[in-house]
């Protein structure tokens, strides 16, 4: 039994000994972060505990907003069908309109027959 090592087994040896090292150095990166990770919460306690008011709070004016709303504004306003305009004429000689049919319109019942039947 010789104590020489044939060259697969130093080669061999070699690869396990890059392994274990690759190993180490990711456990030694992973745990030096986390230090780095729980030092940084750490601090943003003492932060916190020390002033009362330790985070951002939005604040808003009016002013933020009041370009967004005129363009809200401007297209509704372009969306919305013109109004309608109602125009009576009480001259009896320009219109050949009956007087029964302008009772009517006057109630509002010409327009729309809200009687229900079966």
């Amino acid at each position: 039994m010789s104590k020489e090592k044939s060259p697969e087994e130093d080669h061999e040896e070699k690869e396990m000994e890059k392994f274990y090292a690759l190993v180490r150095n990711y456990r030694e990166a992973r745990d030096h972060r986390m230090q780095e990770l729980n030092q940084m919460e750490m601090n943003k306690k003492r932060k916190c505990n020390g002033d009362k008011s330790c985070g951002w709070m939005p604040s808003f004016q009016l002013e933020d907003f009041k370009h967004e709303n005129a363009e809200l504004l401007r297209k509704s306003l372009r969306m919305l069908p013109p109004p309608a305009v109602a125009v009576h004429n009480n001259n009896p000689k320009c219109g050949s309109v009956s007087d029964s049919q302008g009772q009517k319109e006057e109630d509002g019942s010409a327009d729309l027959d809200l009687k229900l039947s079966l």
